[in-house]
């Protein structure tokens, strides 16, 4: 056996081997902290401002084809056998929403139930969606039906809370 190749693991001859490579190390980022100042196409060590890569998107209120109406509009349309669709969770829908609203949550990751889109495309009636607030989950619900061919989608101005604002009546659980 060679007892010269375990001589390295003694403590007195890690500790300047351990010296030695922290002295490169360190001596390896100042350079290259150094060549990064005078380089033209410099890598920044701060971000100017926070979340730079972020760009914010605006929102279309609504669609061609999808027209906003207002809550006031909305209740003279009721009597008038529009089908309205409760776009918010299923929760919030049970505690409280339009009388005679369908609960049809939106899902940003599917596509609304075929089988509703047909029930709700059935007498060629106005169809008019609502959500939590506006711009909301009402509108992107609204846009989804009118692509799937709902030909008269509305959507509710200022979503259920301005349906509940204008005094308009709730109603609580199902159906």
């Amino acid at each position: 056996m060679n007892f010269k190749s375990l001589d390295i693991l003694r403590i007195s001859n890690l500790l300047p081997l351990g010296l030695k490579t922290a002295a490169i190390v360190i001596v390896a980022a100042i350079a290259g902290l150094l060549l990064n100042l005078v380089n033209p196409r410099a890598i920044p060590y701060f971000s100017p401002k926070p979340y730079d890569i972020y760009v914010s998107c605006p929102q279309e209120e609504t669609a061609p084809g999808i027209k906003k109406i207002t809550s006031r509009e909305l209740n003279e349309l009721r009597v008038a056998g529009v089908v309205i669709v409760d776009s918010r969770p299923t929760p919030e829908y049970l505690e409280g929403h339009i009388p005679g609203a369908i609960s049809l949550p939106y899902d940003p990751l599917a596509c609304p139930d075929p089988k509703t889109v047909e029930m709700i495309k059935e007498g060629e009636r106005v169809v008019v969606v609502y959500g939590s607030t506006s711009p909301d989950e009402g509108v992107a619900l609204a846009q989804g039906l009118h692509h799937q061919g709902v030909p008269m989608v509305a959507h509710l101005e200022g979503g259920f809370p301005a349906w509940v604002k204008a005094g308009m009546t709730v109603k609580k659980g199902d159906k």
